[in-house]
């Protein structure tokens, strides 16, 4: 099953989602008094890692589709501005 592509229109929000949701991560880790809350401390990191790893991975994933579609608009844009130049001539 292939997930889907991160939407132009949805890339900046999820983007500061994915980021908002690791520092909160980070901020429960750091309240989570080791002596306290060893296990549920050690649990969360581990699954702070994951879930970053997913993100970034999903992220960088949709970042080169946005690269491909963005250099495949300038080509698109480019063939236009020469058919116009080789039709305007005529």
């Amino acid at each position: 099953m292939e997930i889907e592509n991160i939407s132009e229109d949805d890339k900046s929000k999820v983007h500061q989602l994915c980021q908002r949701t690791e520092d909160d991560f980070n901020r429960l880790i750091e309240m989570l008094d080791p002596d306290k809350y060893p296990k549920a401390r050690v649990y969360t990191q581990n699954l702070s890692k994951s879930i970053s790893t997913f993100f970034q991975w999903w992220l960088e994933k949709n970042e080169k589709n946005w690269k491909k579609m963005e250099r495949s608009r300038t080509f698109e844009m480019a063939d236009g501005c020469r058919k116009k130049d080789i039709y305007s001539s005529l």
